[in-house]
């Protein structure tokens, strides 16, 4: 019986983790990484370059691409509709991705991407120059619900040779969210 007590004494310390070992035990290093908070969206007076999604009103806007000078295409689009614009003026295409992240729904053609040039020149307005925009990935009007999106490219008249930045327009909001190209 005391050698059944002995052997049942021995695994119940082998269990517990005691033991006669005085080494100390060696400190363990952990690393903590925190990942860095989403930062958020650029507002009103801030300037950003193209490709960063913009927050206006209820819009997360996305200048995808600029391409000024696309009279050629415009033209082989529709060359029976063609007609040369005006002296001191050329298309331009912009690619867009507009982003509803309101609570019920919200119609994109309330959006506005108004080209504006540097120092004197003419704004142009997003849905406002008349021609045939080319390519298949028009932008349209869409009611879109929360979280929806549409991309698309947009046609615009501006001044010929000119240099310029984007304001991002939307209901509620006050002063242009500006995109440099």
């Amino acid at each position: 019986m005391k050698r059944l007590l002995t052997v049942s004494a021995i695994a119940l310390l082998m269990l517990t983790g005691c033991s006669s070992n005085t080494e100390e035990p060696k400190p363990t290093t952990s690393k903590t990484t925190t990942e860095a908070a989403p930062s958020e969206t650029p507002k009103a007076d801030a300037e950003v370059k193209i490709g960063t999604p913009v927050k206006a009103g209820d819009w997360e806007i996305t200048i995808n691409s600029w391409k000024p000078n696309v009279n050629a295409e415009v033209k082989a689009a529709a060359p029976d509709m063609w007609e040369e614009p005006e002296a001191g003026k050329q298309f331009a295409l912009l690619n867009v991705t507009m982003k509803y992240i309101g609570k019920d729904t919200g119609d994109n053609s309330s959006v506005n991407v108004q080209y504006m040039p540097n120092g004197a020149g003419s704004i142009s307005n997003l849905w406002e120059a008349m021609g045939t925009t080319p390519g298949e990935n028009k932008l349209t009007y869409e009611e879109l619900t929360p979280g929806g999106s549409i991309t698309g490219d947009a046609l615009y008249l501006i001044d010929a040779n000119s240099a310029g930045k984007f304001g991002v327009l939307a209901p509620g909001v006050e002063a242009p969210v500006m995109v440099a190209p």
